[in-house]
């Protein structure tokens, strides 16, 4: 889901001054936090790889590529009720792959 989110879009002047607001209240992360967010991505990359073809496709078009159950569904050629099965399932032994 993190790599759902989108910034908002917002033109000119206002923009600007959101830019340096936002970056006058970053919180500041240690190089720990930043390393082993980098280490729980990799895992989850793996992870990903580890599931069936199936899952795996329908894993990636849903949280990566943002497509609908319908969209999906129409390109892969899988019945929609398989679609959300595949997700569900996916889901499911991505966290027991991470958990291991």
């Amino acid at each position: 889901m993190i790599l759902r989110a989108k910034p908002k879009e917002i033109s000119g002047q206002e923009n600007d001054f959101m830019e340096k607001q936002a970056f006058l209240h970053l919180p500041v992360e240690p190089a720990e936090d930043v390393n082993e967010k980098q280490r729980q991505l990799q895992k989850l990359d793996e992870a990903i790889s580890q599931l069936d073809e199936q899952q795996r496709t329908c894993i990636e078009l849903f949280f990566i590529h943002e497509k609908s159950y319908q969209e999906i569904s129409i390109s892969t050629g899988y019945d929609l009720n398989k679609v959300k099965s595949y997700i569900q399932n996916g889901k499911r032994n991505l966290k027991i792959l991470l958990e291991k």
